[in-house]
């Protein structure tokens, strides 16, 4: 895993740490936008591990439980790229399954912090474009006309439940509206001294309820 802060909140420019399989970098400035953010994470990732073959979105605000990136393999065997049909929500320290599709539009798969690609196709149609708000729908729409339909992560027959939970706490760019990347960007921050990278408690112990909720569009 490749951490990046760009808010210099981990002891400034250049801090670097890492641990069992991840590795943390500090960037000197904001980048200007989610997209451009996300290629430099994704570049970042491939300097330190030359040899990985496939990416996997993972945004710090949601959670992952511990099957995810198996998912994203079983995924990535047989597709270019993947996206999650049906994900995780919390509340009252429990999951509930939700779907990320609208039944009536084809393709319009959500939670983009559930996605993968191969690095091949990563590559090949040049990442994500420079925005905010919207690089997730904008990279999924050149994928699909560049590779087709996206495998779908995370299936029954394979792994039980989701692997990806969409939290409903913090603050999340798509319900900001515009200017959202802008106004987190001029937030105080807390300094982090010591670094822990756990969850605060053991999600994976979270029972996860049978209702299947549709998106709410």
């Amino acid at each position: 895993m490749l951490i990046l802060d760009d808010s210099q909140q981990t002891k400034g420019s250049g801090y670097y740490a890492s641990g069992p399989n991840w590795k943390l970098i500090s960037h000197q400035s904001r980048y200007p936008d989610l997209g451009t953010k996300r290629n430099a994470a994704t570049k970042l990732a491939i300097k330190c591990w030359p040899d990985i073959d496939a990416i996997a979105v993972w945004d710090d605000d949601d959670i992952y439980l511990p099957r995810h990136l198996e998912a994203c393999v079983a995924t990535l065997g047989d597709y270019q790229w993947g996206q999650a049909r049906h994900v995780l929500v919390e509340g009252n320290r429990q999951f509930t399954r939700m779907e990320t599709f609208h039944p009536d539009i084809p393709n319009s798969f959500a939670y983009h912090g559930s996605w993968c690609f191969r690095r091949e196709a990563f590559e090949l149609i040049g990442g994500y474009f420079p925005m905010n708000n919207g690089e997730d729908v904008e990279i999924a729409d050149r994928a699909l006309r560049v590779f087709g339909r996206s495998g779908e992560v995370w299936r029954a027959d394979a792994i039980p439940d989701p692997t990806y939970c969409y939290t409903t706490t913090g603050q999340h760019l798509s319900a900001m509206g515009p200017g959202g990347y802008e106004k987190l960007g001029r937030q105080k921050i807390e300094p982090v001294t010591e670094l822990d990278i756990s969850w605060p408690e053991d999600y994976s112990k979270w029972p996860i309820d049978d209702e299947v909720l549709p998106r709410n569009w």
